[in-house]
């Protein structure tokens, strides 16, 4: 039986805000693991993708989570652990038994194990790795952060680079971050993921033509990537709002002249075909965008004057400031 409170990293009396965040949180972990190079890695994101789905599917539904408390706190200790034979830290036997503490999500005792294995083979960069990263699964970001640092020391390697990448992200450091990912994804240019979060990083920073050129490269490389749309969307949405004019005022984006307007219809096909359509954010930004391309080409009055002209002679100097002249 799965304990969705361990993979989640929360107290089994979280609140529900809890439970959402932490899936969210694990989810993204999980997901940009998904397709990592290395199978066993892969397998195991797999894994923890389909058991984060059933636990949100059970914990944020009140009358199956009560049911799941009641069996999660029957359980009895029956799950095998590890054998002494397999506590040796003098080869690779260690591995194993980590992989069997992170299915479990016992980062408690993945940090023991792999601090007993980097005292006593403290060249080895693969558990630096796992050392670092399960201080970042329990949100001790600056022993994590030491022992990633390490590890790339030891050996450049893309998985510390993509742990360091997020949890920089984590603290909005962001240069670090794409540092990070960048690195990463110099070592490993056939994992798409890397520029996915390279990309969505440079967005986050504001350099967008940036963002949108990495972007596009990496869902031409792979569009299966989790969070493939979503990234895309995000760029193609905040190039276009960047393009157009800002009322501070009223908090509005509006099209003031042509340029802006053949801007938003160059990119406004694209981006719906980014739309994940159950997420009313999405839905929402693509109406607004539909709904400002066609207040801008209305025309009004005698003389024909499209709407993109009416709303600058209506704008004041601050919103004619923004977006493309």
């Amino acid at each position: 039986m799965t304990d969705y409170y361990k993979l989640l990293n929360i107290d089994p009396s979280a609140s529900t805000e809890e439970i959402q965040a932490a899936i969210k949180k694990t989810r993204r972990l999980w997901n940009s693991r998904s397709n990592n190079p290395n199978a066993d890695i892969r397998a195991e994101a797999e894994q923890n993708i389909r058991d984060i789905a059933e636990a949100e599917k059970i914990l944020l539904d009140s009358g199956e989570r009560a049911q799941y408390d009641v069996a999660l706190s029957q359980k009895g200790n029956s799950t095998p652990t590890p054998s002494s034979n397999q506590q040796s830290n003098d080869d690779d036997s260690w591995i194993d038994q980590a992989d069997y503490y992170r299915r479990r999500g016992d980062y408690y005792s993945l940090i023991s194990l792999t601090q007993s294995v980097v005292n006593a083979q403290p060249q080895n960069y693969l558990a630096w790795y796992v050392l670092g990263d399960a201080h970042y699964n329990q949100e001790n970001h600056s022993e994590a952060e030491r022992c990633l640092r390490q590890s790339v020391r030891l050996n450049p390697n893309d998985m510390a680079y993509e742990s360091l990448g997020f949890m920089y992200l984590d603290h909005d450091r962001f240069y670090d971050a794409y540092e990070c990912f960048a690195k990463a994804m110099e070592l490993d240019p056939d994992t798409a993921s890397y520029k996915f979060m390279a990309a969505e990083t440079l967005r986050l920073m504001n350099k967008l033509d940036e963002a949108l050129s990495l972007v596009e490269k990496a869902y031409k490389q792979d569009p299966n990537v989790g969070s493939a749309k979503a990234i895309y969307f995000s760029c193609l949405r905040d190039l276009i709002y960047n393009a157009v004019s800002y009322n501070r005022s009223s908090g509005r984006h509006i099209i003031i002249n042509k340029r802006q307007l053949d801007f938003v219809k160059q990119y406004l096909p694209k981006l719906s075909t980014m739309v994940i359509r159950d997420r009313n954010d999405h839905v929402k930004v693509e109406n607004e965008l539909r709904q400002m391309v066609i207040a801008a080409e209305t025309t009004h009055g005698l003389f024909s004057k499209p709407g993109y002209q009416k709303n600058y002679e209506m704008a004041n100097a601050d919103t004619r400031s923004t977006g493309l002249h």
